[in-house]
């Protein structure tokens, strides 16, 4: 089977024979639901009724109308007449579809309805399927047109909801290319539920008038809802959003998100920025933490061999970030609100993971000027020696998000008194430029790369700020940029070097950088980690590889991940079991692996 850029809904129509339909990024697709073990032979749909050209183009919406498909395009094309909603069965063998009828233009309308539906979402109920719902975003992504068909989808009328007397549109908020479903009561036509950015709305009067959940176990952000076809009463409804999944079987009046507990499912951040935000993934004994999507920044306790302790929240709200143990005991985390945070520094050592110190702002010298520390690229110091001009071991290093400072963290022989001090600048290159990744192995040097790619080194100075100076990387490695830099000694580092989906590994040797991804497949590289100089990590999207012979070459240690886990940040450490090796994932969770 083909690539199609992205399946956005699946419906399945039964009958003689059995069919499935996919919306895609690249059109709708079809095919005979085979025999187990056969192979899907897919066929594109291409033709309308009135044998023109079935528009090309990203279909969103998905719904089976009894033999009946209907499908709502993504955006608005018109010249290419992509947009609005779809129908179409297979009478003539193939399938082929019509316009559906959408309201006439009012007087002063430049455009029709389904002329003003960018990403849309469509629903039938299950035991009437004439009643069909759409809901779709406005070009602004705000919720747009709510519309709803009593004909199978081969006509629709435009609905004017409300929520306590104010639009729909404006108590749902935006982000209609994220968040954007619909679902119907299986045994009631009237009853609609809708998710978006501000969380989920339902309505017992056909669409006009809904009402907002609100309870604790609910999150904003919803992806996904559903009714669970199994209740007679069409009473319970599972909600999909960026918290989780929660159900309630009584209407709304109480919900239940206790199912989360089982669903290996967290959104850990990365080196990688492809995915929303920075973040990390950091080790300190048996203790795990990382920064996730949309909830905060998390940590839990390994208590056995492949046991671990619930996750406990470190601090709440908005996306995690950066989160790393330092040498003086002590966890630096960051969260992305808004603009940013800036770096807090917190206490774990003796206490309940549900019952993490607040902790206090890393504070920074009046003249780094407010917020000095937003939302920073960091990395410990892994054997720290460098000691500015009052004595204090550097323990990090930090750039705040898309600046070129680079700033130590320093603090007393005791650990106390943890505060950053700029230790230096990278120059202005030819193009506006932000540091992209940094790390040290014990502070005396610190290297550098930047978002065009260009690679340095800065040489600290107990004096006060010093610049850095320029690393060459080797011609023969494509353009990219460093996303994150492991420092096995002064003189020994790696690095994983992006362009976009593309991606490779290269090697410092204590003058350039040079190539180092034999045996790697070039995509996008996101964690990298190592046990001593002996066995270093790194992963891509699908896939984690190790090097034994200090990135010469590479090979797979996937063995027991899914297809496709989303890797996320890698980090080693050591059990009563053994060492092993960490692996956070985008949506998958944390996996662990034996080290031999």
């Amino acid at each position: 089977m083909q690539s199609y850029g992205g399946i956005f809904a699946i419906g399945i129509v039964p009958g003689t024979p059995d069919r499935i339909v996919l919306a895609t990024a690249m059109g709708v697709f079809w095919a005979v639901i085979p025999q187990l073990g056969s192979d899907y032979v897919w066929r594109a749909v291409t033709t309308l009724v009135d044998g023109g050209t079935f528009p090309p183009g990203t279909y969103s919406g998905l719904a089976v109308s009894g033999a009946r498909v209907v499908v709502a395009a993504w955006g608005v094309d018109l010249g290419l007449h992509h947009y609005g909603v779809f129908h179409g069965d297979w009478s003539s063998g193939d399938l082929i579809m019509a316009r559906s009828d959408m309201p006439p233009r009012g007087p002063t309308d430049f455009t029709s309805v389904d002329q003003n539906m960018f990403r849309t979402s469509l629903a039938v109920c299950a035991d009437d399927p004439t009643v069909l719902y759409a809901v779709s975003s406005s070009e602004f992504l705000t919720l747009g047109p709510l519309l709803r068909s009593g004909d199978g989808g081969r006509s629709w009328v435009v609905l004017n909801p409300t929520v306590d007397g104010q639009p729909l549109s404006i108590v749902a908020r935006a982000q209609g290319d994220y968040n954007n479903c619909i679902a119907v009561a299986p045994t009631e036509g009237n009853f609609v539920a809708v998710g978006w950015q501000a969380g989920t709305f339902v309505s017992h009067d056909g669409g006009n008038t809904f009402l907002q959940f609100r309870n604790d176990n609910l999150h904003s952000d919803v992806h996904g809802i559903t009714f669970d076809p199994a209740d007679a009463s069409g009473r319970t409804l599972y909600i999909a959003s960026d918290g989780g999944v929660a159900v309630t079987r009584d209407d709304g009046a109480t919900f239940d998100s206790t199912a989360n507990r089982r669903l290996t499912n967290l959104e850990f951040y990365s080196t990688y920025v492809t995915r929303d935000f920075y973040g990390t993934l950091s080790v300190q004994g048996d203790l795990i933490a990382g920064g996730l999507q949309d909830n905060s920044n998390v940590v839990c306790q390994l208590t056995a061999p492949g046991t671990v302790t619930p996750w406990a929240p470190i601090d709440g709200g908005c996306d995690g970030g950066v989160v790393m143990f330092i040498g003086t005991g002590q966890v630096l985390t960051d969260l992305v609100c808004g603009g940013g945070t800036n770096l807090r520094a917190r206490s774990l050592h003796g206490r309940s993971l549900y019952d993490i110190d607040k902790g206090k702002e890393v504070p920074v010298p009046a003249q780094s000027g407010p917020n000095a520390l937003l939302s920073p690229i960091l990395e410990a110091v892994t054997a720290p020696v460098f000691k500015n001009g009052d004595g204090e071991l550097m323990y990090a290093v930090a750039s705040p998000f898309s600046t070129l400072q680079v700033f130590g963290l320093f603090a007393k022989s005791d650990g106390g008194d943890l505060h950053a001090d700029l230790i230096g600048t990278v120059p202005s290159g030819a193009q506006p430029d932000s540091i992209s990744a940094l790390a040290s192995f014990d502070g005396t040097s610190v290297l550098i790369g930047t978002g065009s790619g260009r690679a340095l080194q800065l040489t600290p100075s107990s004096k006060g700020p010093v610049g850095a100076t320029t690393i060459k990387v080797a011609d023969d490695v494509p353009n990219g940029a460093m996303t994150r830099i492991l420092t096995l000694s002064p003189t020994l580092a790696f690095a994983n070097y992006n362009s976009g989906n593309s991606g490779r590994i290269v090697r410092f040797d204590g003058q350039n950088w040079g190539r180092s991804d034999q045996g790697l497949p070039g995509d996008a590289c996101y964690g990298i980690a190592s046990r001593g100089t002996e066995m270093i990590f790194t992963a891509t999207d699908d896939r984690v590889f190790s090097s034994r012979n200090q990135g010469q070459s590479w090979m797979n240690a996937s063995t027991g991940l899914p297809r496709r886990p989303h890797c996320a940040d890698l980090r080693t450490g050591t059990t009563p079991g053994g060492d092993v090796v960490y692996l956070s994932t985008f949506g998958r969770s944390l996996w662990v692996a034996g080290l031999p």
